[in-house]
């Protein structure tokens, strides 16, 4: 089903949300699920992923278009190339994502940090090859490596490892896999692995936001980042009360992603009221708008392929022929939090017997579960749309960067085995 869809989609250039949803009835039907049940599983998996996804998808565009629409994005992208210079942008895009600034959820990531990518490719002069492929590392570094992510926590909760410790080693191991991971990416872009006709887009969903950029005046760096830092910190401060069971109420409201974004879309819409009139703040809510339409669609209909794969029987097939590592359930199931922990569940009673370190499981189960991820992941399709790639140019910036980062990392962590860690 999915080699169908990547054909329908790259070589007989079918739309995606057509193509995938071709390739979802076609699983739902040569498997158990019947007529019945392949219609009911793709409206209700396009319908439970939307629930989680939806809000975050519009409110990081309306965000992003706002922050755009005052120069807030052009002012950290200044400061990040002066900072960092040119040469030292992808490496600062990866650390900062990955391991500074992570989050507990990955979506709320990429809605943040996409127009900031693309602003920086047009800045730079890099392309946007050089930055999508750094951004996808340091999504995965942050929500499979570094905690608060929410894979590395489920993996941590998982074996009952301490918080404190699951920081201590993935945070290192984390930057260090993002600065190798990046080089590795930046070489095969200098060897030809890029093709601008056929892995970009001539104009992404989301783009009107770059070009309201053009001619604002840059604002302080800090008001520009406020928005998102609103946004992040509600998120953290729940993750963290709730980690040392002080959570209440008002924290786990203000902490949910949906209503985190909201606070930083707010802050953001004011911010834009100061600077422009309410008729060209109302022209940029609806540019912002025209471009969650596409993204929302294609994301929806890859949760219902998702929810196809879950019911049609395919996990048992595949933990069958595999017995621990999470790269065939990430290829298979899509979701990296989930085949993590199905590789853990498997490896788990051996770690005393073989005198494993648990916190080191933890950490090649997420880079195990970073390998591969594909057509049949909805980031996959989120970040298409925002970055405004091709899926060609997806399966190279999100799937080939994320195994690179995949591999670097379980290298890393049996050299730390290997040392008696």
């Amino acid at each position: 089903a999915v080699v169908g869809i990547a054909v329908l989609i790259v070589r007989l250039r079918i739309t995606p949300a057509i193509s995938l949803l071709l390739g979802t009835l076609y699983l739902g039907l040569t498997t158990s699920l019947g007529l019945s049940g392949t219609t009911e599983a793709i409206t209700s998996g396009f319908g439970s992923l939307m629930a989680e996804v939806g809000l975050i998808i519009g409110l990081g565009v309306l965000m992003g278009s706002l922050m755009a629409s005052i120069g807030a994005i052009e002012s950290i992208v200044a400061t990040i190339q002066r900072l960092f210079r040119r040469r030292g942008t992808p490496y600062a895009f990866a650390v900062s994502v990955g391991a500074v600034l992570p989050s507990i959820y990955f979506d709320v990531i990429l809605v943040l940090f996409a127009p900031l990518a693309r602003r920086a490719a047009v800045r730079t002069g890099l392309g946007i090859a050089a930055v999508a492929g750094p951004l996808s590392i340091g999504l995965m570094i942050a929500n499979s490596v570094v905690i608060p992510g929410s894979a590395v926590l489920a993996y941590a909760g998982t074996l009952d490892l301490p918080i404190g410790t699951m920081l201590a080693y993935g945070l290192p191991v984390g930057i260090v896999t993002a600065i190798l991971s990046v080089a590795l990416w930046m070489l095969l872009l200098r060897i030809g692995l890029w093709n601008t006709a056929t892995d970009e887009h001539d104009s992404a969903p989301g783009e009107a936001d770059v070009a309201l950029e053009t001619g604002a005046r840059p604002i302080p760096l800090f008001v520009a980042l406020s928005p998102v830092l609103l946004a992040l910190l509600l998120i953290l401060l729940h993750t963290i009360t709730t980690t040392a069971g002080v959570g209440n109420p008002v924290f786990a409201f203000l902490g949910n992603p949906v209503i985190a974004l909201l606070a930083g879309t707010l802050l953001a819409f004011g911010l834009a009221r100061q600077k422009l009139s309410a008729e060209r703040t109302d022209e940029v809510f609806d540019e912002a708008l025209r471009s969650c339409g596409s993204i929302i669609l294609v994301t929806g209909v890859a949760g219902s392929l998702g929810a196809v794969i879950a019911r049609s029987g395919v996990a048992d097939v595949i933990k069958s022929f595999f017995d621990a590592t999470g790269a065939e359930w990430r290829t298979a199931q899509g979701a990296a939090t989930v085949s993590g922990i199905t590789a853990i569940g498997i490896i788990a009673p051996l770690i005393d017997g073989l005198g494993i370190s648990p916190v080191l499981v933890a950490l090649a189960a997420g880079a195990g579960a970073s390998f591969g991820g594909n057509l049949s992941d909805n980031a996959f399709w989120m970040f298409r749309s925002l970055l405004g790639l091709t899926t060609r140019g997806t399966l190279k910036a999100y799937t080939l960067a994320q195994s690179l980062m995949s591999v670097v990392t379980l290298l890393l962590v049996l050299g730390l085995s290997l040392l008696g860690v």
